[in-house]
Parts: C-alpha cells; sequence; structure tokens
C-alpha cells in the first residue's frame, strides 16, 4: 500500500497521484510568495542616515575594486554609465536622491550604505 501523500497505486502497481495532490504541491510563484511576507516597516530618513548615503556612495563609486566588480556583473557600458550618472548627481543632493530611490521602490537594501556595510 503507498502511502497516502504519495496517492494511490493504479492495476499496473504504479503509484497514481491524488488530484489534490498536484494543487497542494504546486510551486508558487514569487508574487504569490511575496504577498504572504509581513510587511517591512517603512524607512524615515533623517539628516544622518542622507549624509551616510552620500558619503558611501562617494566611497563606492572611488573604490576600484567596487567598480572592477560593476563592470564584471553589469558591463562595460552599464557601470561607465553608473560613473557618469554619479558624476551629474554628485553636485546635488545625493542623500535625498538616494531617499527617493530607496522610497519610491521600497527598497532599503539599495542604500549606499548597506552596500557599503555588505561589500
Amino acid at each position: 500500500q503507498a502511502p497516502s501523500h504519495l496517492g494511490t497505486r493504479g492495476s499496473g502497481g504504479q503509484v497514481e497521484a491524488s488530484p489534490r495532490m498536484a494543487d497542494e504541491d504546486e510551486a508558487r510563484d514569487f508574487s504569490e510568495v511575496a504577498a504572504d511576507l509581513p510587511d517591512e516597516e517603512d524607512i524615515v530618513f533623517d539628516g544622518a542616515m542622507r549624509e551616510a548615503d552620500a558619503s558611501a556612495l562617494t566611497e563606492l563609486m572611488g573604490r576600484g575594486s567596487f567598480m572592477e566588480r560593476c563592470r564584471r556583473c553589469c558591463g562595460d557600458a552599464n557601470a561607465q554609465a553608473m560613473e557618469q550618472n554619479h558624476q551629474a548627481i554628485a553636485s546635488s543632493d545625493t542623500g535625498r536622491r538616494v531617499e527617493a530611490v530607496v522610497t519610491h521602490y521600497g527598497a532599503p537594501h539599495l542604500r549606499p550604505a548597506t552596500i557599503l556595510e555588505r561589500s
């Protein structure tokens, strides 16, 4: 006798899956899994966080080893575009720009200070 979670044995001795097994064991897509995750709290930026992110971004962009890793992972053209974009925003309030991106995408893992800690 086959265990109940495997289904039943057919006339040829093969285990046949029960119809409900396919529904229960079917892989869920990421949107279904993500919907079950607890909501993350919104990050509220303050001046110190903005300053830390601006400083971390400057440090990351100045690290040859970090930029080389970006080139390997993202390609030369994308790394060059990243450097040009950084130069374009370097004279503005970089911390506020980082805050806008992180808030818009709900992506605290994109904070330069967090990336710097992990690199």
